[in-house]
Formats: structure tokens, sequence, C-alpha cells
């Protein structure tokens, strides 16, 4: 029985890499636009987690599917990913000197079971200049990241309030309920062989 991670994000891989754990990673490739629902913020995010956890459950049956996706929801609008400096200068724009909601959706496959949890972060971004969002834009290249900033790094700086449940949910994986539902499946958590001799 192996882990296998469905996400090519390099936070996630990091995340992850905190438990000391084995894992594979496979790159879902999956049109995210299809599942967008400004009406049902929670289960869009889900809904994306799932189809990405399936992709993975489709190559590898037998083994324990982790997915996750995020999403930024604000005054009726959903943020997704930026793939562009221009697009996220806009983003952070709009959220700027509000309070909005990150939503981080876990979606777990192992054979005939699956486990979901949606956790919500809420975090207030400062009152921020053109050129300081230019700035952090330009510093901090915080593209295909929902938001447009990375609050493992100088984004933490764009916040004044945060309130969340598991800060790493925020960075991309929610490695509580991630542990917590590896213990109630009975994966050897702290067993030396499944765990790096060095891991991040």
């Amino acid at each position: 029985m192996k882990i296998i991670l469905a996400s090519q994000s390099p936070s996630r891989k990091k995340l992850l890499n905190k438990l000391g754990l084995k894992f594979e990673i496979l790159a879902p490739n999956i049109n995210e636009e299809k599942f967008l629902d400004v009406k049902n913020p929670e289960n869009s995010c889900y809904q994306v987690a799932k189809q990405k956890a399936l992709i993975g459950k489709n190559k590898y049956n037998q083994d324990i599917i982790i997915a996750c996706d995020q999403m930024v929801y604000l005054d009726g609008e959903l943020f997704g990913k930026a793939y562009t400096e221009k697009q996220a200068i806009q983003n952070l724009i709009q959220l700027q000197g509000k309070t909005h909601i990150l939503i981080s959706a876990l979606c777990m496959l192992w054979e005939k079971k699956e486990f979901y949890h949606i956790s919500k972060s809420y975090l207030k971004m400062r009152h921020l200049t053109l050129r300081q969002i230019k700035n952090y834009v330009m510093t901090d290249k915080p593209l295909k990241s929902a938001g447009s900033y990375h609050i493992e790094s100088t984004g933490i700086a764009l916040f004044e309030k945060v309130k969340t449940d598991d800060f790493y949910s925020i960075q991309g994986l929610p490695l509580i309920q991630v542990a917590n539902q590896l213990l109630k499946w009975n994966y050897p958590l702290f067993s030396k062989s499944f765990l790096y001799q060095n891991c991040e």
C-alpha cells in the first residue's frame, strides 16, 4: 500500500514531506473551470479535489490517494489561480483591505473508502498601495496559487489577522486532517519502513 499525492504543487509535496512519509506524485490534468459555482464555493472546491483523487485512483486503485484544492471566496466571487503577474496584481487589489475566506478541500480515497474535509480560513489583508502589491508580486512570484499569495513566505506580511484551525491548510494541505485519517485507516504512520530517512 502506497501513498499517492495527486498534485503537481511543490508546496503540497513539501508539506507532505513534513510527515516523513514515502509517497509518489501523480499529476492530474483536469479542467477546474467547469466545476466552479459561486453559489456553492465549498462544493466547487471539493469537486475539483475529488476529480484529482479519482484520476489517481484509476491508476493506483489499491493505494491511498491524497488530493486537495483551494479557492478564495469574497463578496460572491471565487478567485482561482493567477497565471500571470497582471492577474495576480488584480486579485490582490480586490482582496486588499478586506477579509476573505480561503477554502481548502481535502479528498482521500483508499479502496472503497472516501474521506473529505473542508476547512475555511479567514484572512484579513492589509490596506496596500499599488506599489506595495506590485513589489510583492515581483518578489514572491505567487502564480498558480489561490488568492495570489504565498503565506508561507513573504506573503505573511500582507495580512493583519488570520483565523484558521490548521495553518498548513492555508499553505495547501491540511496536515492535521491527513494524519488523522491515515491513523484511522491504520496506516503505519510512525513505522521506520514507511518513512524517509531524511525528510524536509
